[in-house]
C-alpha cells in the first residue's frame, strides 16, 4: 500500500482558508426551491451581464451545498488521505469554524484568523469565483512569529519533507513571510534529502508585476534546503512568461517548442521544477527533462473548484513515493479526476486501484 510509504513522509501546508459556497446561476425559475433552469455556461452568463450595460440585472445564485475550501485545505485534504503527516498553518477560524474542525484536528493546526468565503459559480465550460477576502489580511509576518517564535518555525520546516505555499495572490503577507523564512530561518533549517518546496501561485492577474518580481526573487534562495517547485495552470504560464521575458507559445503540450519554453521558463526562474497543467493535459519539466500526460475525460461532474489543488497533491505523493515525472503527473490526473467525477477528496485505496489498472492498460498498450 501507498500508505506505508507516505505514513513515514511528513508535510507542512499553508496559508489560506476558505468556506466554499457551490452555487448556481438561476437563469430561469418555474418554482420554489429547485424549481429552476441554470446558467449552462459561463458564456451565456457573461452575454447577459454585457446586455445589462447602462441597466440594472439581477442574479439569483443558488446555494447547492457548502464546503471547507482553499488551496492548502484541498491539497492537504488528498495528502492525508493518501497517508502523509500534515501540518498545517493558515485561515481557519478563531475559534477554529466547524468546517475545518476535523480536519484541524488531523493536522495540528494553527489558525492566523478568519477564513475568506467563495461563492463558487459552476458551469459547463468552467467556473467564476467570487470571493470575500477581507479577513486574510491577518496573515502577516507579525501574526505568523505570535504563534511560534524564530526557533519553533525553524524545527517546524526541519522536519518536513514538503514545505507548501499555496495561493499567494490572495495573500498579501506571504511574500513578507518568505523573506523572514529567507533571512532569518534558511541557514538554520536541517539539510533533509528531497525536501520539496512547493508554490501555487493561484492567477496572479490581479497582483502588480512588480509584486510578482519580488516574490520570484525569493525562490531560487530555498534550494539551499530542498529542490524548488512551481506549479501552474494556463494563465499563470502566460503571466510568468511575460515577467520573465519567455513569452508562452501556444499551448500544445506535445510540441517541440512547448517544451523548449517550459524548459527555458525553469532556467529563467532559477528553480528546480515547474509543473503545468490544463484541462488538455499536464506537462513537468526538471534537469531540462520534459515529460507531458493527455488528461482523463470525467464521467460525471461534481466538482470543479478544487481539482486543480487534487491534481498538485497526486503529483506531490508520487514525488515522494520517487516516481518519475510521467508517473506523478499522470498520478496527479487520477486524484483530480476522481475529485472531479465525486465532489469529494477521494481515498487511498481509489487513488492507487484506479492508478494501477491505467498503468497496466498503458503497459499493455
Amino acid at each position: 500500500s501507498w500508505k506505508l510509504v507516505l505514513k513515514e513522509k511528513r508535510e507542512w501546508v499553508g496559508l489560506d482558508g476558505f468556506i466554499d459556497r457551490m452555487v448556481q446561476a438561476v437563469k430561469i425559475r418555474q418554482g420554489r426551491g429547485e424549481h429552476f433552469e441554470a446558467y449552462h455556461s459561463l458564456a451565456e452568463l457573461g452575454r447577459r451581464i454585457a446586455e445589462a450595460s447602462t441597466c440594472n440585472l439581477n442574479v439569483e445564485l443558488f446555494k447547492k451545498f457548502e464546503k471547507m475550501g482553499g488551496n492548502g485545505p484541498l491539497l492537504s485534504n488528498l495528502l492525508l488521505n493518501l497517508g502523509v503527516q500534515v501540518h498545517y498553518t493558515g485561515t481557519l477560524g478563531c475559534p477554529v469554524h466547524p468546517l475545518f474542525a476535523e480536519f484541524a484536528k488531523k493536522t495540528h493546526a494553527i489558525s492566523l484568523g478568519e477564513p475568506g468565503i467563495t461563492h463558487a459559480i459552476e458551469c459547463q465550460d468552467g467556473k467564476l469565483l467570487l470571493g470575500e477576502m477581507q479577513s486574510l489580511d491577518c496573515v502577516t509576518r507579525e501574526s505568523f512569529l505570535q504563534k511560534k517564535p524564530v526557533q519553533a518555525w525553524v524545527e517546524e520546516f526541519s522536519t518536513a519533507d514538503v514545505i507548501a505555499f499555496q495561493n499567494w495572490t490572495m495573500l498579501y503577507g506571504m511574500t513578507d513571510i518568505l523573506r523572514f523564512i529567507v533571512s532569518e530561518c534558511l541557514a538554520d533549517i536541517a539539510l533533509r534529502e528531497q525536501r520539496i518546496w512547493f508554490f501555487d501561485l493561484a492567477d496572479p492577474s490581479k497582483r502588480s508585476p512588480s509584486d510578482l518580481g519580488d516574490f520570484l526573487t525569493l525562490l531560487p534562495p530555498l534550494s539551499q534546503r530542498g529542490k524548488v517547485y512551481l506549479a501552474l495552470n494556463r494563465s499563470e504560464a502566460k503571466i510568468l512568461g511575460d515577467i520573465v521575458g519567455n513569452p508562452c507559445p501556444p499551448f500544445d503540450l506535445g510540441s517541440v517548442h512547448f517544451k523548449e519554453w517550459l524548459c527555458k521558463l525553469t532556467e529563467r526562474l532559477s528553480i528546480d521544477k515547474v509543473v503545468f497543467h490544463c484541462c488538455e493535459g499536464a506537462a513537468a519539466v526538471q534537469n531540462k527533462e520534459v515529460a507531458c500526460v493527455p488528461a482523463l475525460k470525467a464521467k460525471r461532474l461534481r466538482c470543479l473548484s478544487g481539482s486543480g489543488d487534487h491534481f498538485n497533491g497526486g503529483f506531490l505523493c508520487g514525488c515522494l513515493m520517487n516516481f518519475d515525472l510521467q508517473r506523478s503527473l499522470l498520478l496527479g490526473h487520477v486524484s483530480a479526476l476522481l475529485y472531479i467525477e465525486e465532489g469529494t477528496t477521494p481515498s487511498c485505496e481509489l487513488v492507487q486501484n484506479y492508478f494501477n489498472r491505467l498503468m497496466e492498460e498503458l503497459y499493455e498498450k
